[in-house]
């Protein structure tokens, strides 16, 4: 029998009910991984979180902990108030598991689902407490680059208790160089994500290009919209959803381009809706754009690689081989290589890019089976 406590983030049905739809995404990989471990036998899986909430005045200043049925979790209390949430997190997470430790008759592994201070300070107290009785692992998508002095102390302090951790899941191998980590358990995963098929929408003989996501420049926004101004063909479209500070010069390209179409921050069923519509899904992100491109995987190209839908995707630092056969290669990322990969799409034809579609589609859905990617991680915890 595994003993799997998971101190995650995520929020319960009833608050995402509470919450008229604010609180979703954000955490479907903690989802996912969990339902993974429920899926296993031999396993027995507790699961505390402390979902993220806007902070007073915004929301109450306290809520009390609660045990949500639906989900089997029990939510802490939190003292929502900024300065002090993090602390009381930590605290409230620390007490309610070493209760669910101590309950259980053999060694508990503690999995938290990201490298943020409040998660690594509650499994750093329950790891001190608690001693032979708990392990811990720790899932590590990407790493931080704060700004601010105290931002980057708190920062160091959280990558030097998590460097403590007896297991690791890495969404690089990069990681586990930058934090010195190599000799330690751990294996490399590029997320986990519960492939859901939905039938192919698209509704208009216009050839659409479709980006939903951060509208920033440092995501190549504005080789993008470079890209697409040297297409000339009139019956492809440039749709652009979400918000960043890409804003205005989206705005400014699409007063002299009526083929761009600038929508904005919109529901994240409409977005989610617009992909499926779409002809193709299109993510600039090059290896140039940051050094956090080499030790995180983007999860927009999972997503985007889930969808059936015909990609153009950059190679990234952090994305295995397997993964090159499946989406139109924009090469450097540059706005010709873009331009040119739009153009390869725009050049195939229809079953062709159905075909590239749905291979790919097959490929995520075994790649990040949640079942196979638990297993993965049980057998790291038993080796």
């Amino acid at each position: 029998m595994n003993n799997i406590l998971y101190i995650g983030a995520h929020p319960t049905t009833w608050l995402v009910r509470e919450s008229h739809g604010k609180l979703d995404s954000l955490y479907r990989d903690s989802q996912a991984l969990i339902d993974g471990f429920k899926s296993l036998k031999g396993i027995n899986i507790k699961v505390i979180t402390s979902p993220d909430i806007a902070s007073f005045p915004k929301n109450k200043p306290f809520f009390k902990s609660y045990y949500d049925d639906t989900d089997e979790t029990l939510a802490v209390s939190s003292l929502n108030i900024v300065g002090l949430k993090q602390f009381w997190t930590a605290i409230s997470m620390s007490h309610a598991a070493r209760k669910i430790i101590r309950s259980n008759n053999e060694k508990t592994t503690v999995i938290i689902p990201y490298m943020v201070f409040r998660h690594v300070l509650a499994a750093s107290i329950v790891k001190l407490i608690c001693g032979k009785q708990v392990q811990v692992c720790i899932v590590i998508p990407d790493v931080f680059f704060p700004q601010t002095y105290f931002s980057k102390v708190i920062n160091k302090v959280t990558e030097f208790l998590s460097c403590k951790f007896d297991f690791f899941i890495l969404y690089t191998e990069a990681m586990a160089k930058y934090l010195n980590i190599e000799d330690k358990k751990h294996i490399t995963m590029e997320g986990f994500h519960k492939v859901n098929i939905q039938p192919i929408t698209k509704t208009t003989e216009k050839f659409v290009i479709t980006y939903a996501g951060s509208l920033n420049i440092c995501y190549g926004i504005g080789r993008l919209l470079d890209a697409f101004k040297s297409i000339s063909y009139q019956d492809v479209e440039l749709h652009l959803y979400g918000r960043g500070d890409a804003d205005e010069m989206i705005k400014e390209h699409a007063k002299f381009d009526a083929r761009i179409k600038y929508f904005g921050l919109v529901p994240k069923e409409q977005a989610t809706a617009a992909l499926f519509k779409s002809t193709l899904l299109i993510n600039p992100r090059n290896a140039t754009d940051g050094e956090f491109v080499q030790y995180s995987f983007p999860s927009k190209d999972i997503d985007y690689l889930a969808s059936g839908v015909p990609c153009v995707l950059c190679k990234l630092p952090g994305m295995p081989k397997e993964y090159y056969g499946h989406f139109i290669d924009a090469g450097d990322g540059s706005a010709e290589s873009l331009a040119a990969a739009i153009k390869d799409a725009y050049s195939m034809t229809p079953a062709q890019r159905e075909y590239l579609a749905i291979k790919a589609q097959q490929f995520i859905s075994e790649r990040m089976d949640t079942k196979k990617q638990a297993e993965r991680i049980i057998q790291l915890i038993n080796s």
